[in-house]
C-alpha cells in the first residue's frame, strides 16, 4: 500500500512537471448530438454522439489523466462520459492510459408543454499527453 502511494505521488510529479514545463502536449476532442423534438404525446427523444470521439497518443506518449478539462453544454438533460483505453505503465504499477474515448448523450425536454423542444449536448474534452522518457 505504502509503495503504491509513493508511485503515485512520483507519476503526479513527473505529470506536472511535464505539463508545466511545456513538455506535454495537448489535444482537444468534441463530442455533440441534438435529438428530434419531443413527439406531441410528451415522449422524449434520444441521441448519443455515436460513434465516440477518440484520441490515441502517438507511439512513446501517454495521457496525463490528471490534466483531462471537460466542458458540458446543452439543453435538456445531457450528459458526457469518457473513457480510458490501452494503459501502459508509466512506473511500475501505476498505469496511465494512451487512449481516450467522449460521448455525449441527451435527451429532449418530456411533457405535452415541451412539444417539439429539442434536446443538445456539447461535449469539450482537453487532455495533455507526455512523452514517455526513454521513448
Amino acid at each position: 500500500m505504502k509503495n503504491k502511494i509513493i508511485n503515485k505521488a512520483y507519476l503526479f510529479i513527473f505529470l506536472a512537471v511535464f505539463s508545466q514545463c511545456g513538455l506535454a502536449e495537448s489535444n482537444t476532442l468534441v463530442a455533440s448530438c441534438a435529438t428530434k423534438g419531443t413527439a406531441p404525446d410528451g415522449s422524449r427523444k434520444h441521441c448519443d454522439s455515436t460513434p465516440p470521439t477518440c484520441f490515441e497518443a502517438p507511439s512513446g506518449f501517454v495521457l496525463a489523466k490528471d490534466t483531462l478539462n471537460i466542458q458540458e453544454s446543452g439543453n435538456g438533460n445531457h450528459s458526457c462520459s469518457i473513457t480510458w483505453e490501452n494503459p501502459v505503465d508509466v512506473i511500475p504499477g501505476v498505469p496511465q492510459p494512451t487512449k481516450i474515448c467522449i460521448t455525449g448523450s441527451a435527451d429532449s425536454p418530456g411533457g405535452m408543454r415541451n412539444m417539439n423542444a429539442q434536446g443538445d449536448v456539447k461535449c469539450i474534452a482537453a487532455i495533455n499527453y507526455v512523452r514517455l522518457s526513454g521513448k
